[in-house]
């Protein structure tokens, strides 16, 4: 098939038939991430995973306490931890999906501008 993406097509037969991977959004280090149609409550949102490959295995012990510290933010800035899980040995969360440019893609326009942390007001 032209265009396959082998890692992509493997994560799709896990998360079936809850949820429909149209496409990666990012990645790096040892996660992958995609934007995932979740169509009991059609609604888009971020599924992230653990790459655990046979030849480079990444930590799943980290990438829990990853998700165990993300998920005891909470702030109107920061996207929320939804679900966590494991999909036939893959581990995984979802988030929601945030519309809008990405923070990097932001930071290429210059330098943001400096503002104090607290709560909105």
């Amino acid at each position: 098939m032209v265009g396959s993406n082998p890692v992509r097509e493997r994560l799709q037969r896990a998360l079936t038939p809850r949820f429909v991977l149209p496409r990666e959004s990012g990645g790096g280090g040892m996660t992958r991430t995609f934007v995932a149609r979740d169509v009991e409550i059609e609604r888009d949102v971020v599924v992230q995973f653990l790459l655990v490959e046979e030849t480079d295995v990444g930590d799943p012990e980290r990438f829990r306490r990853e998700i165990l510290l993300a998920a005891t933010v909470q702030h109107p800035n920061v996207v929320p931890v939804l679900k966590a899980g494991d999909a036939n040995g893959i581990p995984y969360f979802l988030m929601p999906l945030i519309p809008g440019r990405s923070l990097r893609d932001r930071m290429k326009d210059g330098p943001l501008p400096k503002q104090t942390l607290g709560p909105p007001e």
